[in-house]
């Protein structure tokens, strides 16, 4: 699902199988005659298998549409052993595996689909033309030919008047250590979620570069819940290069939202790291580049730190 939480509709309880029918999809193409990214109706599935270090755990989401279309059925996901503190209780209750389903919607589609659809969302924004989203891939390292799911929108952009500011490399381990060293987000937890990617087109690779994240900055809010920047290095590829360094902002709720529904606040975090920025003297504009949908929490926009 894309990672705001609030559409989860739970079709029975833990560990129980799920019959799910009647698929739908929508699907377009793009102005290029390709193919576009398809949203279509299927079932999420959350698996928890106990282990020496805490609990393994797979996400996968199921389609009949996606396998009409692509012929796979189950994109599949594996994701890193959650400690047993973060685990949710009805995890730990149960000493075997447990296994979460409930319906969910996914839009699905290849990184060069994911290409098309965003250049078309991008011929309507004047100023910033970087990647809008990140996605998920049940690969190591996808090229644009493999599929992937997107799960949320591209929200804080670094422009590179600021080199000077945060190191002359301008890479995402300058924002890195500024957001540690500087505005104060040095108090870590646990990281959850696998890999994501960003994917965008270059002259000598139109259908798209695929890159996975840098790096990631956190600060802990309290308990198990912190706020999170995944961060993308594209000074070496985007040929423009005025946004070397991007960013996914949000804050993750206690469990990762793997059991529990509550959701990512990207709007929310996106400020947070814009007063933490403020505060220390970077220029901050809001430009609006039509990325919210179908997030509940995201209105669109991003910010972009400037000297």
């Amino acid at each position: 699902m894309p990672e705001d939480s609030t559409r989860r509709q739970v079709l029975k309880g833990i560990g129980s199988a799920v019959a799910v029918g009647g698929f739908g999809s929508t699907a377009a193409s793009g102005r290029d005659g390709g193919s576009l990214p398809i949203t279509v109706d299927g079932r999420r599935e959350h698996e928890y298998r106990p282990t020496a270090d805490g609990y393994a755990h797979t996400e996968r989401f199921v389609s009949e549409a996606m396998e009409r279309k692509y012929g796979v059925r189950v994109l599949e996901y594996d994701r890193p052993t959650v400690p047993e503190r973060h685990a949710p209780e009805e995890v730990r209750n149960n000493e075997n595996p447990t296994v979460e389903r409930f319906h969910d919607t996914a839009t699905v589609g290849q990184f060069r689909e994911f290409v098309r659809a965003e250049q078309q969302v991008l011929t309507q924004v004047t100023g910033y033309d970087g990647p809008l989203y990140h996605y998920a891939a049940d690969v190591d390292n996808p090229d644009p030919s493999d599929l992937g799911e997107k799960k949320a929108p591209i929200n804080v952009v670094w422009n590179k008047d600021l080199a000077g500011e945060l190191g002359s490399a301008y890479s995402s381990e300058d924002v890195k250590l500024y957001m540690e060293s500087t505005v104060g987000w040095n108090q870590a937890d646990w990281l959850a979620s696998g890999d994501r990617y960003v994917v965008y087109p270059t002259t000598f690779q139109p259908s798209g570069v695929v890159r996975s994240a840098d790096a990631d900055v956190r600060d802990r809010i309290f308990g198990f819940k912190q706020w999170h920047i995944r961060l993308y290095d594209l000074d070496s590829h985007l040929e423009e290069g005025d946004y070397p360094v991007i960013g996914q902002a949000h804050k993750d709720p206690f469990d990762h939202n793997k059991i529990q529904n509550k959701p990512w606040k990207f709007d929310s975090a996106r400020e947070k790291v814009t007063s933490g920025l403020t505060n220390t003297g970077v220029s901050v504009e809001l430009e609006s580049v039509g990325n919210g949908g179908p997030f509940d929490t995201a209105d669109g926009s991003v910010a972009r730190y400037t000297n």
